[in-house]
């Protein structure tokens, strides 16, 4: 079997993940894929396959200036109790168009 990608630069692969390279496994991936696709009948219908994937932000807590003796080594410092987080998610169809992903 040949294969149409490769890969032009090495880097280093988990080792949970390497199995996961192999040619074979690949290939049996994507024969399941294709008939996942075609019994779903989604070949013709690329804007109902999509991926989503989600990503956190941590705001840090905002410091606030405080003024001290030029040269001091220990400065005690005062910050705001809390953070806020986010969540962003995000979801692309096999037509390149984004949607809205519910949580």
């Amino acid at each position: 079997m040949t294969s149409q990608y490769y890969n032009t630069e090495s880097r280093e692969v988990d080792n949970d993940k390497g199995p996961m390279l192999n040619p074979q496994v690949v290939h049996i991936y994507f024969n399941y894929l294709n008939a996942l696709m075609t019994r779903l009948s989604l070949h013709d219908k690329p804007n109902n396959i999509r991926n989503g994937d989600e990503t956190g932000k941590q705001f840090e807590h905002q410091t606030v200036r405080v003024l001290a003796e030029k040269g001091s080594k220990s400065v005690v410092g005062r910050a705001s109790p809390g953070r806020t987080n986010i969540t962003i998610m995000v979801c692309v169809n096999a037509e390149n168009k984004c949607h809205l992903c519910s949580l």
